[in-house]
């Protein structure tokens, strides 16, 4: 547990872990019933009275006059206790217990709470990683190794995207699809187009883009494809107009097979940076690509520079492109980058289409956490708040319940353990949210 505890590095409520409270996460303007049940004797006590006190995080209600609430309730079974409340505005409650006890209050427990309109309700919160890779490449570990040690770190999906090669994400899947798992492995590549240096993630394709060049004919055919090419190109970087129209066929050919393309690390320094600035803005001015991968493997100077150049763009554009956080991770152990940057997406399935449609309509918030700093969330303001709730209440718990199922997958694939051993300790997700999103919803 203690590893679970401290991996976010944020500010969980680690009273998660002494109560279990539901739901945690409610529809507004809707009545629902919570209920917090103590995992130590003695908390709540029968025939014992308690006080609620309802405080909303961001914006006060009615019409800004007063912004607490509180109710009175009696404990009626050993302990558990439960109150109903109608949470009126879209935001994180903050919900204090106290006993009280000749006319003085004990407090017992402070938890949070989460409203959500209605849309945002019926999305699921889905931890994934679009950009990653495994010794088929330059990255350390088996593809299987790879997906079994992101499930044991609490995700709900992930892409493996090796350089030029598509085939290693299809035996990651393949391996494991039989088990009928929750995890969603995605089939993915990182393309590399003839002659062209700016580096794009094909996520979810049914087919690769790579293999189209990979054959000498298939590579001549390709070039003079991209030389065909004509577009409003700026003047200022003629000469990266060759770049520009190849990363144009890559998108082109990405979205035939069904695929998200990716933009990712422009200013990744292996000497120089990997895009020089004015071919970057051209690019995400140019709406070829589906999203802009904000945050991903690399030190803190190279991922300000491209949150501050694409905000730069946002503000002169009124453009805003979809983000993603993504890892760029080559290996999962004692390797820098694993874990430190990921997506929250907001989906309606945990299905590849879904995610892809959910990221396009900007359902999705890139992730930065670096070792011993405080997690950074980026997107909209709405889904930052939401997504910060998530971090703190929601995935400590969720990540819990994957550990053990992914350190079960990787003995699975050594041969240590059996199919059945896998089932024994499987995460049932869709369980999981029908037990904490509110009660009574068909989901």
């Amino acid at each position: 547990m203690y590893i679970i505890l401290k991996y976010e590095r944020g500010e969980m409520n680690k009273e998660m872990f002494k109560f279990d409270i539901y739901p945690k996460i409610v529809k507004i303007q809707s009545s629902v019933i919570i209920l917090v049940v103590s995992f130590e004797e003695g908390v709540f006590l029968k025939d014992s009275h308690y006080k609620i006190q309802i405080t909303p995080l961001i914006s006060r209600i009615d019409d800004g006059h007063i912004s607490d609430r509180y109710l009175e309730v009696k404990c009626f079974e050993e302990r558990l206790i439960q109150f109903e409340y109608n949470f009126l505005v879209e935001q994180e409650y903050i919900v204090r217990v106290c006993k009280i006890e000749n006319s003085h209050e004990i407090e017992c427990v402070k938890f949070s709470l989460y409203a959500l309109e209605d849309d945002l309700f019926h999305r699921l919160p889905l931890k994934g990683d679009f950009h990653s890779h495994s010794c088929e490449s330059d990255g350390k570990e088996r593809p299987e190794i790879v997906a079994s040690r992101y499930r044991e770190r609490g995700y709900d999906f992930f892409a493996l995207t090796d350089h030029e090669k598509y085939y290693p994400s299809l035996n990651a899947k393949s391996f494991y699809e039989p088990l009928g798992l929750d995890f969603l492995i995605v089939p993915g590549e990182e393309v590399h187009s003839p002659n062209n240096h700016v580096h794009i993630i094909n996520f979810g394709g049914h087919a690769s883009v790579n293999e189209l060049f990979q054959s000498e004919e298939g590579r001549d055919t390709t070039i003079s494809e991209i030389c065909e090419l004509k577009d409003s190109f700026s003047p200022a970087t003629l000469a990266d107009e060759y770049v520009y129209n190849s990363c144009q066929w890559v998108c082109k050919h990405i979205a035939e097979v069904n695929g998200l393309s990716i933009f990712c690390h422009p200013f990744w320094q292996p000497y120089a940076v990997n895009v020089q600035s004015g071919l970057t803005q051209e690019l995400i001015r140019s709406g070829m690509f589906d999203a802009f991968e904000l945050v991903g493997g690399q030190t803190a100077s190279e991922n300000s520079r491209q949150i501050a150049l694409y905000n730069d763009i946002r503000e002169q554009m009124g453009y805003s492109m979809p983000i993603v956080g993504s890892s760029d991770s080559h290996g999962t152990v004692d390797i820098a980058w694993f874990d430190y940057f990921k997506s929250l997406v907001f989906s309606k399935k945990n299905e590849v289409n879904e995610i892809i449609e959910s990221v396009k309509n900007r359902y999705c918030v890139a992730i930065e956490s670096y070792p011993d700093e405080q997690v950074r969330v980026y997107g909209s303001f709405r889904l930052v708040n939401y997504g910060y709730f998530l971090l703190n209440n929601w995935f400590p718990l969720h990540d819990f319940l994957c550990l053990e199922e992914g350190k079960s997958m990787r003995e699975y694939y050594l041969g240590q353990s059996k199919r059945s051993d896998v089932e024994k300790v499987k995460f049932d997700y869709n369980r999981f949210v029908n037990k904490y999103f509110s009660e009574g919803d068909q989901r």
